[in-house]
């Protein structure tokens, strides 16, 4: 089956107060965990949505094998991001048919790449029995990212503010499936100053081979 990769980075990180995608956590850029977690999973094509900071974003890319794609409307929230990548998968020319696509924050650095196979994975063994939509839950807590079925690609043009896809996925709760993740660091994404000097001691801590999960 074929999955494509929607990487949102066109935020303007206001409670952070500074482009937080490009913030430094064990001596790399914030977003480049998210593009290097999608490509060591194999998803292909992977398009990482970019705003106000596309050239930055250019940069920071380091000449990694993705589609950059900047948000004209990025001032009005998550939603115009995704249907931007969505919009974007669906009018590219040459592109093989996508069985489905896996949304992606680029503000979560500890997510693992063994988990975006895991969410294929499960669509696969579940479509037959109705599963459209499948996300992780980090020890319990729902949360990003999340594998839609690609007969959401046109309802995902149609999302709008600042929700994503959060009302979609309620609206559709029956044909939603999750993958159990332990590790509830993995589904941790940075908001604010202190997500940021949280996120930096988890690093710390996991560089340093402990075996404790980090608080």
């Amino acid at each position: 089956m074929n999955f494509a990769a929607i990487i949102l980075a066109a935020g303007l990180s206001v409670r952070m107060g500074v482009p937080k995608q490009f913030l430094s956590i064990a001596g790399k850029p914030m977003i480049l965990y998210s593009i290097d977690a999608v490509l060591e999973s194999g998803l292909s094509p992977v398009v990482v949505v970019s705003g106000k900071y596309t050239e930055e974003t250019r940069r920071c890319l380091a000449q990694r094998p993705v589609q950059l794609v900047k948000n004209p409307d990025y001032q009005t929230g998550m939603a115009s991001s995704l249907t931007t990548g969505v919009g974007w998968l669906l009018t590219a020319p040459d592109l093989p048919m996508l069985d489905g696509v896996v949304v992606l924050l680029a503000d979560q650095p500890f997510l693992s790449s063994d988990v975006i196979p895991q969410l294929t994975a499960r669509y696969q063994q579940k479509a037959i029995d109705g599963t459209r939509i499948v996300r992780p839950a980090f020890n319990g807590i729902e949360g990003n990212p999340v594998l839609f079925g690609r007969e959401f690609l046109p309802h995902l043009l149609h999302v709008s503010g600042d929700k994503g896809a959060r009302e979609l996925i309620a609206q559709h709760r029956t044909q939603v499936d999750t993958v159990h993740v332990t590790e509830s660091y993995q589904g941790m994404d940075i908001d604010t100053h202190s997500d940021l000097q949280a996120a930096r001691q988890i690093a710390l801590q996991l560089q340093l081979g402990r075996n404790d999960e980090p608080e």
